[in-house]
């Protein structure tokens, strides 16, 4: 317990099956668990005072199942868990840290089921969540003010979204392909909506604030867009 950082590249496809991560730690580098394609297990617990998750951390770890993200972690990098294609449960903690989960952080994973994002994060970035296939209801924290291009972008299974009443933005093709999503209200706070940010096939109604300013394309044309 008197390691306080893992290097980058660390641990670097070494066929590693099973880390624990001591409480010590602060900072995993940037790629070093990455490619460690037999890891089925990270533990990480409630009570580490890990801060930072870099760049690659744990990309293309293609069989870790589960991670525990605790509480005092501020940011997850670029695709710290891209491509974890058996990763089908993360814990946020809602009223953690956690302020920013980079670009592509957890494109391609594998998660099931509600996915709810802690209250401290304001931007939902790029493709952040794309291809998430499993994931059926998303519940945004109470301070995201903007969901990026193709946040959400391919997550088949999606039915549900709980919106932030503070969200301002939602930028080009964030819910596209999302085609288990029927119908959608967005807050009255919403100000724009981007190009086919809900290109859904199954969407058939969506109620929109009268100021938003609404790409063209932004809703497939079978959907029936009520403004109030």
């Amino acid at each position: 317990n008197t390691v306080t950082a893992i290097d980058t590249l660390a641990f670097y496809i070494s066929g590693l099956e099973k880390v624990e991560i001591p409480d010590s730690v602060k900072t995993i580098g940037n790629g070093s668990f990455g490619y460690n394609q037999y890891m089925t297990e990270c533990v990480i617990n409630n009570s580490s005072k890990l801060e930072t998750i870099d760049d690659y951390a744990f990309d293309c770890c293609v069989s870790l199942e589960s991670i525990n993200i605790p509480c005092f972690v501020s940011r997850i990098g670029v695709c710290g868990f891209s491509n974890c294609k058996s990763l089908t449960d993360v814990d946020f903690k809602k009223d953690g840290m956690l302020e920013t989960i980079d670009v592509e952080a957890f494109s391609c994973a594998n998660i099931i089921g509600v996915l709810e994002l802690p209250n401290a994060l304001e931007i939902v970035e790029d493709k952040v969540f794309r291809g998430n296939v499993g994931i059926t209801e998303i519940i945004l924290g109470k301070n995201a003010k903007t969901i990026e291009t193709q946040a959400f972008d391919g997550c088949s299974s999606l039915k549900n979204i709980t919106f932030s009443n503070v969200l301002e933005r939602i930028d080009n093709l964030a819910f596209a392909d999302c085609n288990n999503l029927t119908s959608v209200t967005l807050p009255d706070t919403v100000t724009s909506v981007g190009y086919r940010a809900f290109y859904c096939d199954g969407l058939l109604s969506a109620s929109v604030p009268s100021a938003c300013v609404v790409d063209s394309q932004a809703f497939p044309s079978s959907c029936v867009i009520t403004y109030r």
